[in-house]
């Protein structure tokens, strides 16, 4: 709950004091429907989902619920031998696809985790491109 209360209060101050893009998500589902999700800086080394509206603003949440620490996946995570797509685009480099019962994520960064292909509201949903800064998704 203070994490939730806290994560608010940041992305407020963000929304008042402005913010800059410095970065960006496009998915896509397999029948072309898109959402691009902006990263904007909230403080040093930190990052967040620039707050969207409607149908956008749950997909962004979705999204952002499941960016994480990889210890956080649940144990039966694998990582991939498949290469994350060129258009991955990280700070530290392509990083590697990790796949869970559920999901598939890409690290962007050491021990962090972003979604890259999973079923949301009965569709199944692919990152497309992405470019990622070298800070933490919150």
């Amino acid at each position: 709950m203070y994490f939730r209360v806290c994560l608010l209060a940041v992305c407020l101050s963000a929304a008042v004091r402005g913010y800059e893009v410095v970065g960006s998500l496009l998915y896509r589902t397999l029948s072309g429907r898109g959402i691009t999700l902006m990263i904007i800086d909230i403080g040093p080394g930190m990052a967040s989902f620039r707050p969207e509206q409607g149908g956008s603003e749950v997909f962004r949440q979705f999204v952002q619920k499941h960016c994480v620490r990889e210890l956080k996946l649940d144990k039966s995570s694998k990582i991939l031998k498949e290469p994350p797509p060129a258009g991955y685009i990280g700070a530290n480099g392509r990083g590697v696809l990790v796949r869970t019962a559920t999901m598939t994520y890409w690290r962007y960064a050491p021990e962090l985790v972003l979604p890259v292909r999973f079923n949301y509201k009965g569709e199944f949903w692919e990152l497309i491109s992405a470019n990622v800064p070298d800070s933490t998704l919150m």
